[in-house]
C-alpha cells in the first residue's frame, strides 16, 4: 500500500474510531450509573431488612397486648358471673330455709 492509500484508509477509519469512542464513554458513564443505582438498592434493601425485623416485634407486642386486654375484659364479666351465683345460692338457701320452717325441722 502506498502512503496516499494508508492516509485514505485512516481517514476513513478514524471518524468510525471517534464514534467508538463517544459509544464506549457513553456506555462507562451508564454502566458508573447502574453501580451506584445498585448500591443505593443494597441499602434499601438493609432498610427493609430492618424494617421487617421492627414489624415482626411490633405484631409479636400487639399479640401480647391483646391477650392482656382480653384478660382484662374478662374480669369484669367474671365477677358479675360471681356475684349471680351467690344471690343464687342466698335464695336457693332462703327458699330451703323458708320451706324448713313451715315444715318445722
Amino acid at each position: 500500500m502506498t502512503t496516499q492509500e494508508l492516509t485514505r484508509k485512516i481517514g476513513e477509519i478514524e471518524p468510525k474510531v471517534a464514534t467508538q469512542g463517544e459509544k464506549i464513554e457513553g456506555l462507562t458513564l451508564d454502566v458508573k450509573e447502574i453501580r451506584e443505582e445498585q448500591k443505593d438498592q443494597r441499602r434499601l434493601l438493609v432498610v427493609i431488612e430492618r424494617l421487617s425485623g421492627d414489624v415482626s416485634y411490633v405484631k409479636e407486642q400487639v399479640v401480647e397486648i391483646n391477650k392482656r386486654v382480653c384478660g382484662i375484659e374478662d374480669k369484669p364479666r367474671k365477677r358479675w358471673e360471681a356475684v349471680l351465683a351467690q344471690i343464687v345460692s342466698l335464695i336457693v338457701a332462703a327458699a330451703v330455709g323458708y320451706f324448713m320452717s313451715k315444715l318445722g325441722v
